[in-house]
Parts: C-alpha cells; structure tokens; sequence
C-alpha cells in the first residue's frame, strides 16, 4: 500500500506495547427488563462476572446499539463516506431447516410454520434461509458473497412458499441413505461452514436451527466402527468457533411430538434409542442406534447455552426468530481477564445487580491458548472485516477522499474515528488506548491487497479526551493506488475490546493525482 503519512491530534506513546499484557474473554450480553424487553441503559457498574466461582474485574465494557448503528450519520460532505448509513447491517439471523435431522412427518408442519413466520415480518434484509441436506447447506436466500454489492432485498419474503418449494423439491431428488455417524458429520461441518461464512458479517449474528440436533455419542452395537463414538468434542469445538464468531444458536425443536427429553447430565453412560430415523446405507443394514444420555435434544440445548442463544423445545419457530431478531437489537460486550488458560472449560456466569433484569449470556468457554493471543484475535477479525460485503459498524468511523498532494497516482483520506466507541482506560491522569487501523485495496473482480496493520498505542490528558469524543480521532494518510483499484476499505480495530469498524471508500480517476 505504501509509506504511510499519518497525522493525528493525539498524542502516540511509541513506546508502549502493541499488545496488553492481559488477554481478555469478551462476552456477548442480552439483558432483558422485568417485561422481557432489552435494558438498554446498562452500565459495567452493573453486572457482575464470575469466572469458575471466582469475581473478575470488568475490563472493558460496550454497548452495541442496532438503532445508533444504522442511524444515518451527520449530513455527508463531498466525497465523505460513513460506515453508520442505513446499509450497514447491525446482525444477521440464518434460519436453518434441517431436513437432515427432522423427521419427515415433522418437516411439512415446520415448513408451513415458517413460511408464516417469514412473512409477517416487518424486514427480512438480513434474514437468511438455507435448508441442511444430505450435500450439507442449500441456500433459500443465501448469504451475501464477499465483496459483492449486497441487495437490500427487504421484502424477499412474500415469495418465500414458492422458493421455499422449489429449493425443497430438489432437496427431494438426493440420495437420502447413510448412517448415523454420517448424518452427524455432515451436520457438523455444515454448521461449520455457515459460521465462517457468518463471520465475515458485522455485528451480533443468530442461527435459528429448526431440528431435533444430532446425538451427544452412538453405542458400539451398530456403530460402523463398533465402538462407542463420542462427539462432545465436535460440540465443543463448534461451540469455540460459533463463540469466536459472535454467533448465538437458537435451537427449535418439538418434544411433544418426538417423546423426547432433555437429560440433565451429559457424559452419563445410560443408553437410549436414537430416535431420528435411520437410512438404508450402503453397507451392512443399520439397525436402530443407540445413543447415551444426552441425546439429540441435549445438543441443541447445550449449543444454545454455550453460545448464549435460548432454545425452545415446544416448536415454536416464531418466538426463536422473534427472540433472535429482538436480542440483536440491544447487547452488550464485557471483557475481562481471567486467571490462565488452561485448556479446560471454564463456567462463567454474569449477573446484574439492576433489579428485575435478567441477563442471557454463553455459560462458559473453553480457555485455549490459541484463543488467548490477542495477535491472532486481532488477525481473524480484520481477515473477516477485509472479506465481509458489509461494512462493519462497531466503531463508527468516517473517510474523506481527495487526490494526494504529495504523491503521483495516490489518494489522501481524511479518517475520523469515534471515540465514543473506543475502549479508554484511566491510567493515573492519562487516558490510554490501542487502535490498529488497517488498509485495504480491491480491483474490479475484488481481488485484496491489505497492508499491515498500524498500531497506535496513545495516552490522553483529559482535554485532548474532551476533543477526541466531540471530534474524533482523525488520521490523515496518502495511499498510492494504481489505476485497477476500484475501492480502499479502512478497518479500524480495538486492542482493548476487539471491536471493529470499517469505512469502504469507491474510487474514481477524478480521486487520483495525476502522474508526474
């Protein structure tokens, strides 16, 4: 991308490390008043984390608002460009029907249900709808590409029987044998794939999964391997990556219908039937399967609670949309440093002292030390912020474009970040911060090049504070660009608190100086 020419009205502290010394677990918090609706003037003086028994001090606090984040901005000059207009999504909800793990006579009520539910929305524009199949995730409405214009398509919805139909019709025409342990891989890493595929989006995302999940472990009697298979790990890890991507699950599944219920420990080595059905398969004829309590039911339960999702096990596909859609609306992230990271899992629990209000957050997390690196946190979140076709709106941030004044072929931006969303920690009399910001160029067929990332580690007298929340923090650089550049994205990220935002700026000849 170039030299770099960079100025800015507070003061860097060269010296100071890129990283703290402190590696943080940032929690995703819905808080919901005595009348099921979000409390939304919560501070961190209000909750209360405990991490396996023991109280931590709230490091880093913020509160993410659907409304401030998709409130136009302040009137756009010339050529200015904002992340906070209307097109930047605040969350996303992926509604997944599983005809993979449903029965069949389950699927036309759950199909009927939806097709409802989907259209009595107000907005749909980022609702997404994808069916799990024996070929793993089929899209209805599918997620946008990277680095593709997103449509807003608000009202894809009124047609959503016939899409519906069509994509179901040839779900029909696959071939449906396999075993158990097939079925449950498949819907693992189609689970898998539509986290990564969510992660490039900004904000709080949801899937809805509609299903009676997958068993917790299958007994040796008919067991292709004939031995006891356990897929706890495949849930932990999928819970790990479903975390690390801000994506809460919420399950829906039907009890009543299917006689199941939810065990109350896992790992209890009490077999029951697996009852999802089972196909023909291709080698020795499968029998009926058995599985150890927990079962199927006690996966997506267990999903939800790790992730921070509710689960509604009376089929009721329109309170787990509704739930989702409105727990996106108004949340909270609290950061705090634990005492090490083991590698084993750790129960958090997070109270607030406000009365009546009840707080939904993840139950725990697996404290690796892969998760621990703030390096790597920082790289997966500016890997996911250059690839996303959305603009992420965690930091408000602001671009200028004009043609550089110092450079032949080359722009200069005028960034202004809001520092209302940066996390400022009081360090005696100074206000200290760590941004890193991080540019990034496409051509026409939205090939990337990013230049490293540039930290900015800064401490604040009070005044220069007062001036940086009434007028941002400002960056003035001038990039070269050659003529195949179609558009620069400037993403900004927290060290303190791993948020994110990102402007994209289009360029056009006028935007370039000229060559000299």
């Amino acid at each position: 991308m170039g030299r770099l020419c960079i100025a800015a009205f507070i003061v860097f502290a060269c010296a100071a490390p890129a990283y703290s010394q402190d590696h943080l677990v940032n929690l995703n918090v819905v808080a919901l008043d005595s009348h099921g609706q979000p409390a939304s003037d919560l501070t961190a003086d209000d909750f209360q984390v405990q991490d396996q028994g023991k109280h931590y001090r709230i490091a880093a606090f913020h509160k993410n608002d659907a409304k401030t984040q998709t409130e136009a901005p302040a009137t756009l000059g010339p050529h200015e460009f904002s992340n906070r207009a209307a097109a930047a999504p605040p969350s996303a909800t992926l509604i997944l029907l599983d005809l993979l793990n449903l029965p069949p006579d389950q699927q036309g009520y759950a199909r009927n249900q939806l097709v409802s539910v989907l259209k009595r929305l107000d907005s749909a524009e980022y609702v997404y709808l994808y069916l799990l199949t024996v070929h793993g995730p089929i899209p209805v409405r599918g997620l946008p590409e990277a680095q593709t214009e997103p449509s807003s398509a608000g009202n894809w919805t009124q047609n959503v029987q016939a899409r519906l139909e069509d994509a179901v019709s040839h779900v029909y025409r696959l071939a449906p044998d396999m075993y158990t342990e097939d079925r449950v891989g498949i819907t693992y890493m189609a689970l898998d794939a539509l986290a990564s595929r969510l992660a490039a989006l900004p904000g709080r995302k949801s899937i809805v999964w509609i299903s009676h999940g997958v068993p917790i472990m299958i007994g040796p009697q008919t067991s292709t391997t004939g031995m006891i298979i356990q897929y706890e790990p495949l849930l932990r890890q999928l819970s790990a990556t479903l975390d690390s991507a801000t994506i809460s699950v919420y399950p829906v599944a039907d009890l009543t219908a299917s006689g199941l219920t939810p065990s109350k420990n896992l790992g209890v080595f009490d077999a029951q039937p697996e009852t999802a059905p089972v196909a023909r398969g291709t080698g020795p004829q499968p029998q009926a399967q058995v599985q150890a309590t927990g079962g199927s039911v006690d996966t997506v339960s267990e999903l939800a609670t790790m992730t921070g999702g509710r689960v509604q096990l009376d089929n009721n596909i329109g309170a787990a949309v509704k739930e989702a859609m409105e727990d996106a609306q108004v949340n909270y992230t609290i950061s705090y440093a634990p005492g090490e990271w083991d590698g084993k899992y750790h129960k958090v629990r997070v109270a607030c002292s406000r009365r009546g209000v009840k707080v939904l957050a993840k139950d725990g997390y697996f404290a690796y030390a892969a998760q621990a690196s703030t390096a790597e946190q920082e790289k997966a979140a500016l890997s996911a912020a250059a690839w996303s076709p959305f603009d992420a709106a965690g930091i408000g941030v602001r671009a200028t474009i004009a043609p550089s004044a110092k450079l032949p072929q080359a722009v200069h931006l005028q960034v202004r970040i809001d520092a209302h969303d940066v996390q400022l920690a009081r360090q005696n009399d100074r206000f200290a911060g760590n941004l890193s910001v991080t540019y990034v160029a496409y051509d026409a067929d939205g090939k990337q090049t990013a230049g490293a990332p540039t930290g900015f580690p800064f401490r604040m007298t009070p005044k220069q504070r007062d001036g940086a929340l009434k007028n941002g923090i400002t960056l003035s650089p001038d990039l070269p660009e050659g003529d195949a550049i179609q558009k620069i994205r400037v993403i900004v990220f927290d060290r303190n608190s791993n948020n994110v935002g990102s402007v994209t700026i289009p360029l056009t000849v006028a935007d370039r100086s000229p060559a000299r």
